[in-house]
């Protein structure tokens, strides 16, 4: 009897235990993804059922259930409340908060594009100009020991890591927030063999970010991308100057010329590569994935030199009375602006 009586107690704790357990289970799906702020876009489309938008919302990483979401709408009877737009979710919001959003329709948001080949300097400027962000904060956010500590790959620089796309944000959001937010959309375009093509191609990440942030200046057409990647990597293979107008053209900044003088390609600094042997110290620009692509998988080629011709296409050359050539060809017919390498 006292057998049995053990079982009935241990089996009732057992009981409770579970309960309780699940009860608390439950509850954490109804709260925040994340203890800290980080906003995610997530577009609801007109016509949407409650289940569609958790759908969404789960995908997006803004909730932890999409079983939660629904149930919370239905139980709450706001299933006809929750309206469509382009929305920035925190992911340290609750389900509850998540909800009330929604119901308002509050959309007030900030939606900012960063072209692709954009440079640190024309984001800030860009920030500044619709009053996202001055420089100051710009520059603390930029510095922040936390946001280079989550850059693939041990970069040490912002600098073409925030990925060219269009964002959208909430009002109150941070300059951290935004740029980790841009930060974090590069790691998920990066290639998912992005190792094995570093290891196929012998060259750190860090030289393969800032060969793409040239082809991305240098290019006008994707087919042409690969093509400019091998001239740079055969140049350096010989241990010639990459000779990149794009290089000077960023050390000018807000001074660049439609077409660059001979002074111009003189001036002193590390990321002039008419002056100095190998790569620029660091990216010039936050390159598209179609340049990355191209730089961690460049075409076999024996090409050394190339110039622009008027459409934006090159005439690629393997000696320099080939380019000269070239170079020749390309004024006929009107081009040659700064597009000689």
């Amino acid at each position: 009897m006292k057998t049995i009586i053990r079982l009935v107690i241990i089996l009732f704790i057992l009981t409770c235990a579970a309960s309780a357990g699940g009860y608390f289970y439950l509850k954490s799906l109804f709260q925040p993804v994340a203890l800290e702020p980080f906003y995610h876009n997530v577009k609801i489309a007109p016509g949407s059922s409650v289940a569609e938008i958790g759908r969404a919302l789960n995908e997006k990483g803004v909730i932890k259930s999409q079983f939660a979401f629904w149930f919370y709408v239905k139980m709450n009877g706001f299933d006809s409340k929750l309206k469509a737009g382009d929305y920035a979710f925190s992911a340290d919001w609750n389900i509850e908060q998540i909800v009330k959003k929604l119901i308002a329709g509050e959309t007030q948001n900030i939606t900012l594009t960063v072209p692709e080949g954009f440079s640190l300097e024309e984001l800030r400027l860009r920030l500044k100009k619709y009053n996202i962000m001055d420089e100051n904060q710009f520059n603390t956010a930029a510095n922040d020991p936390e946001l280079l500590k989550s850059l693939p790959y041990q970069l040490d620089t912002i600098e073409g890591v925030l990925f060219p796309e269009t964002y959208i944000f909430n009002k109150s959001a941070k300059p951290g927030e935004i740029l980790k937010m841009m930060v974090k959309e590069f790691k998920n375009k990066l290639p998912k063999d992005t190792d094995e093509q570093l290891k196929k191609l012998g060259r750190p990440f860090r030289e393969v970010l800032i060969m793409a942030s040239l082809v991305e200046k240098e290019a006008r057409h994707d087919e042409d991308r690969a093509k400019i990647a091998s001239v740079f990597y055969n140049r350096l293979a010989k241990q010639m100057k990459l000779e990149s107008c794009a290089t000077v053209q960023y050390i000018l900044g807000e001074n660049r010329k439609s077409k660059l003088l001979y002074s111009d390609l003189q001036v002193d600094s590390p990321f002039n590569t008419y002056k100095n042997k190998g790569l620029p110290p660091a990216p010039i620009c936050s390159p598209s994935k179609k340049s990355i692509m191209a730089a961690l998988n460049p075409e076999t080629t024996d090409y050394l030199f190339f110039v622009a011709k008027p459409d934006g296409y090159h005439i690629f050359s393997k000696n320099f009375a080939d380019h000269t050539r070239g170079k020749q060809t390309s004024k006929k017919l009107g081009g040659e602006k700064n597009g000689d390498n």
